[in-house]
């Protein structure tokens, strides 16, 4: 059986004059070395950052780690692994619709992208309340992806309070508006605390910066 992890890449200062564009260019192949153990579903550039965030589907975590000891080969960088579950089957243990819960395997547009991350506080409410208010909250968006055809893709932290979101939205203003919306902003307020990181997909920005370098 397959599992999902968030695998970020934080590039580090080094002292030898390093080239970062060859050194995203060698990232992009190790990422691709190990298809037949590892699948990368998502991998982004942090926009104006030295660090690289994917999702991975690993079949077998020996093939996984080849792909961390080639990019530690690859000397600076910081490799963080954490084991996530789809926000659909979360969505299902919440118990929201099943028209809802089925996985998407849809691909995210190549522009307007952000990278969100959720975490979520719930110290004047019981376990039931949150269930409560994050069941509402998975079927909101879940409905915004199936109904109004929303471009996101959402995980969630095992056993942590924390989701983390790919989306597109035209511009930061409506990114903004849509936050608001959500049954978890509105109804716990300062107990959830959300990231917002601009990125890009990282085959996109290799393309690009390779062919400026070249």
């Amino acid at each position: 059986m397959s599992k999902l992890y968030l695998v970020v890449v934080d590039i580090l200062p080094r002292t030898d004059s390093m080239d970062f564009t060859l050194f995203v260019q060698k990232m992009c192949g190790i990422f691709a070395a190990y298809s037949n153990a590892t699948k990368v579903v998502h991998r982004f550039k942090v926009s104006g950052e030295s660090k690289i965030v994917a999702i991975f589907e690993v079949m077998n975590i020996l093939g996984m780690e080849r792909t961390i000891s080639g990019l530690w080969r690859l000397g600076g960088v910081k490799v963080t692994m954490t084991p996530v579950i789809s926000y659909e089957n979360f969505a299902k243990f919440l118990g929201a619709s099943s028209k809802l819960t089925e996985l998407n395997q849809s691909e995210l547009p190549d522009d307007h992208l952000y990278w969100l991350q959720f975490d979520v506080e719930y110290t004047d409410k019981s376990i039931e309340d949150l269930m409560d208010i994050w069941k509402r909250e998975a079927e909101k968006i879940l409905s915004a992806r199936c109904e109004v055809g929303l471009p996101i893709q959402l995980y969630k932290v095992v056993l942590e309070r924390q989701v983390h979101a790919f989306v597109s939205v035209e511009s930061p203003e409506k990114l903004n508006e849509l936050a608001f919306t959500l049954p978890l902003m509105q109804e716990l307020g300062d107990k959830v605390h959300i990231k917002c990181k601009a990125v890009q997909k990282l085959e996109i920005y290799s393309k690009k910066i390779l062919s400026d370098y070249m």
